[in-house]
Formats: structure tokens, sequence, C-alpha cells
């Protein structure tokens, strides 16, 4: 819950309507208290606090005051016990909610799969949409370590169906080819064994400075992605977000992490990988040409401008012709000085 709110906010949101000062039916003015602040939490985010600092002060007073009560009482509120299991049950049923049971829970992984971890990985994105779920179906959500690992378990469960599809098309040849992108051993003896820069780091490196050796080193990691052969249509049906997650995880991780994941998956962050670079180093050829184009453009006109430049230098009296083109253009201006000449009419001569 956010932490600051103006009055017309309170208003709005934390006014006790008359049906629910009737649920606040206790002779203890502690209890009064902090089953009404439980029971507007719980409207505004379908969860309870699970201490008093997680509610603002601001709506702590403002209830207090409704209520003709000191804020400082909510402190003396225990969120432990029988008392406020009562209240919090009192308000799940006012409300129509009900706790989550195991099936809830199965029922929610199955949905994430389904709906939301087709298109999206993202870790927030996932705690709102099940927060939001829970919401719709009326369920208290678990606490926040219980509802992580649920999460979790169901981004694992789906991540294996996942990775086990995208295997199950890439041929054993491929395979092979993409062990040796994160190999990292010399290929010498056991007594001389050395290691060696992977291809795969070899992939990630930028292409660096402008220039023709950039280019060579960009195709040759372009022709190591397109030697693997993999599958045109391997991601056709994947939403890009999907694939940019396993490329950025893939692009985190050294070979050895990856040699380590199981297979499904090590492929799978592998290809995901490879798919994206594959076009972000044909975009950076496209920009290593225009910018390689752009200076032969800029080199072959400032070596035109220099050549102009030295052969006007070679003119001899320069300044007399340049006196008396301007001293003619100055006395006939309605006429060219090529007409002049040709019209044999004389351009008067002076002294710069």
């Amino acid at each position: 819950m956010k932490r600051q709110w103006d009055a017309e906010e309170l208003i709005e949101n934390f006014t006790l309507l008359p049906e629910e000062i009737a649920l606040l039916d206790h002779k203890s003015e502690v209890n009064r208290l902090g089953k009404a602040i439980l029971l507007k939490f719980f409207q505004m985010e379908a969860r309870f606090p699970r201490k008093a600092a997680d509610v603002p002060y601001m709506v702590v007073s403002y209830i207090a005051r409704l209520l003709s009560l000191s804020p400082q009482q909510f402190k003396e509120y225990s969120f432990n016990g029988r008392t406020i299991e009562r209240h919090r049950a009192d308000i799940r049923l006012f409300f129509g909610f009900g706790e989550i049971t195991p099936q809830d829970k199965e029922d929610l992984k199955t949905w994430l799969c389904e709906k939301i971890l087709a298109y999206d990985r993202t870790e927030s994105h996932l705690e709102a949409a099940v927060r939001q779920r829970l919401r719709e179906l009326k369920l208290e959500p678990p606490t926040p370590e219980r509802l992580e690992r649920l999460i979790r378990a169901a981004v694992s469960t789906n991540e294996k169906i996942f990775c086990a599809g995208i295997f199950k098309q890439i041929e054993p040849l491929t395979l092979k080819k993409m062990d040796a992108l994160v190999n990292t051993k010399s290929g010498l003896s056991d007594d001389q064994s050395q290691f060696k820069q992977s291809i795969f780091n070899f992939l990630k490196t930028d292409p660096g400075r402008t220039s023709l050796k950039s280019i060579l080193k960009e195709v040759e990691k372009l022709q190591c992605i397109r030697e693997l052969g993999l599958p045109i249509k391997l991601f056709a049906n994947v939403p890009p977000k999907i694939i940019t997650h396993y490329r950025r995880r893939a692009s985190a991780e050294t070979p050895g992490e990856l040699r380590r994941h199981p297979i499904p998956i090590r492929y799978t962050l592998i290809a995901a990988f490879c798919s994206r670079r594959s076009q972000e180093i044909t975009d950076s050829l496209v920009e290593l040409l225009v910018q390689i184009i752009h200076r032969i453009y800029v080199n072959a006109e400032r070596r035109v401008d220099k050549k102009l430049i030295e052969e006007f230098k070679q003119v001899s009296g320069k300044p007399r012709l340049l006196f008396e083109i301007a001293t003619a253009s100055l006395e006939h201006p309605e006429e060219a000085v090529r007409d002049l000449q040709e019209n044999k009419i004389p351009i008067k001569r002076g002294k710069l």
C-alpha cells in the first residue's frame, strides 16, 4: 500500500460505511480500531497487513478519528493469536473471500503456465498477475514467501515443457555444433590441456570501430551461427519477449554455467541466444556498411575539394583576372562576362 494519501483519497477509500461499522462489535477500543483498519486495508489490497508498520500512519489516524479513538491504540493491537484470526475470518466472510487451498494453488499454477508464462517471464509482472487472479477468484493470497515459491514452481514446470519442445526440433548434428560453441578446452592432452576462448564468448563481442576489419569480424560471427543449422521456424510461434528472456539469460552466463544446465534448457538457451544474435549482427553489419559508405563519400568530397583548390592555386594572375571580372560585372550588370569578351567590349583595367 502506498504511504502518502491526500484528504480526498482518505475520504473516498477509508470512510467506514454503516454496515462496516456494524461489523465492529467489540467492547475493546484496541480491537475495534484494529479490526476497522484490517477491514479497510483488505478492501484496498485484497490481503491483510502482516504487521502494524504495513499500514500508513495517515490511514491509521483517519480511521481512528472516525471512531473517536487514539491512533496510538493501534500499536497495542496484536497481530498474533485467536483474536486477529477471528477478525480475519469475519472480514473474509464479509467480502466473500476464502483462504487458498492446495487445489487452488495447483489450479493457479496451471493458469500461470497456460495464460501468462507463455507470453511473459518478468517477475514483477507475474506477481501482479497472480494477485489480480486471486482477487478475481476472491481468494486471500498466501504470504509473500509462499507466493514466491508458487510462482517459481509454475515457472519451473513451464520451462521444462517449453524447453523440451524446443529440444525435440533440433537435429543431433546441430546439437554437436552447439556443444562446440561452449567448448573451452584447447584439445591438447590432459598433461598439456589449456583453456581457450569459446566461440560462444566470441559471438558476444561488440563489432568495435567502423572498419573493414570490423565488417569481416561480424561476417565471421554470422557465418558461425548459420553453420549451426538451426531450424528456421524453431521459434516461429514463440512470443519475442520469451525469446529475449532466454537470450538475456544465456548472455549473462559463462560457457561453464551453460554446460551445467539440464540438456533441454541448455540447448534452448544457446538456440535463443544464436537466433537473436543473428538478427543483431545483421543489423550491425548494415549500420557498419552505412557508416563506411558515408566515410567514403566524405573522404571523396574532401579529395575533390583539395584538388580543386590546388588547381586554382596553379592559375597565374588570379588576382588580376578576378579584378577584371568584378569590374566588368559592375559596369555591365545586365550582361555576362563571356558576352562582353565575345563582343570585344574592353574591360577597364585597374590596380589592385
